[in-house]
């Protein structure tokens, strides 16, 4: 007697490897066996574009969530760990905590505040699905600016002998927020004492 029996196999993950068969065929009496290999092939996960470089003022806030970068083809459940290295320094992990952080699985935050922090940061991503990872990086630079006047400077002036003269430093800002010092500069050392700070203005 003719006769085909049908069996659906499902390939998953916890089976990513090969796996042998063996088929029984028997009428009671006498029997047959044949034997095969199937394999379940993971497929690694992957980036869908490249990673942006960035570059961000000391001070700020930023948050980069990267997920919508990651794509997975056998819906697998990635996880995400990520290293920084700053002006080409051995890497070091990043963690939930510091000024370089994981705020969430996929998510890098960066809230640099010291001059130490100021630089490019190579930040190496890998993702992975638990049997295959894959791995890109991208850099996010932070920089300072120097403070400036808001208004024009101070112009030459022209005073008496034993009068005082009060000189007014324009308006200063520094966009980072950080602070700042004044001082007078280029003057003799015979006269620097002649110099008296009577006002200070802290932004």
């Amino acid at each position: 007697e003719d006769g085909i029996r049908d069996y659906k196999v499902t390939g998953v993950q916890t089976c990513a490897l090969p796996i042998l068969i063996t088929v029984i065929v028997s009428d009671t009496k006498l029997n047959i066996t044949t034997s095969f290999f199937y394999n379940v092939v993971n497929r690694p996960p992957y980036f869908k574009s490249s990673l942006l470089n960035y570059s961000i003022p000391v001070n700020s806030n930023t948050s980069y969530n990267l997920a919508s970068y990651f794509a997975d083809d056998d819906g697998n459940t990635l996880t995400m760990t990520a290293t920084s290295s700053l002006w080409g320094a051995t890497p070091i992990p990043i963690t939930s905590t510091g000024y370089l952080s994981l705020s969430t699985w996929s998510t890098v935050k960066i809230v640099p505040t010291l001059a130490a922090h100021l630089g490019e940061h190579l930040i190496e991503i890998t993702i992975n699905d638990s049997l295959d990872s894959n791995s890109t990086s991208f850099t996010i630079t932070v920089y300072n600016t120097p403070p400036y006047f808001v208004k024009e400077v101070p112009t030459d002036f022209t005073m008496k002998f034993n009068n005082t003269y009060v000189m007014t430093v324009p308006l200063y800002r520094d966009n980072e927020s950080q602070p700042v010092t004044v001082m007078l500069d280029s003057i003799s050392p015979s006269q620097i004492g002649l110099f008296t700070q009577v006002i200070n203005n802290n932004m």
